[in-house]
């Protein structure tokens, strides 16, 4: 057995639990299409994009894309400071995202808060 054969042994793949996308946002770049196609049909993703690269575009478009796919509401959480940029961003793609302090803002369809007022709201 090779180093490399053995290697394999070891390598485990979660299973994708994601779904096809349908109707990308033509707004985002190539890359971030890419991204958000493979981040949705994957199902459990993380994006590890650079700076500038459009992280909160994407996030904004693959909360879109689950919201329309399960009808049911998307909880963004965030870093302090970066919930009213996501709101914005998204904005600028067409995708409304609800910026929720406490369990009575949540609404049914995209919201975003921060990790530390996880507490507030009821996900």
């Amino acid at each position: 057995m090779t180093y490399q054969s053995y290697l394999a042994t070891k390598l485990r793949r979660a299973p994708q639990c994601g779904f096809e996308p349908h109707g990308i946002n033509g707004t985002l770049f190539p890359f971030q299409g890419d991204l958000v196609r493979w981040s949705v049909r994957t199902g459990r993703a993380a994006v590890f994009a650079s700076t500038g690269l459009g992280k909160s575009r994407m996030e904004a478009e693959w909360a879109r894309l689950v919201l329309a796919h399960t009808q049911r509401p998307v909880l963004i959480l965030c870093p302090l400071a970066v919930a009213p940029q996501t709101v914005i961003e998204g904005a600028a793609i067409g995708v409304q995202i609800k910026l929720c302090r406490f369990k009575e803002d949540l609404t049914d369809g995209i919201n975003i808060t921060n990790y530390d007022r996880l507490h507030r709201v009821d996900p």
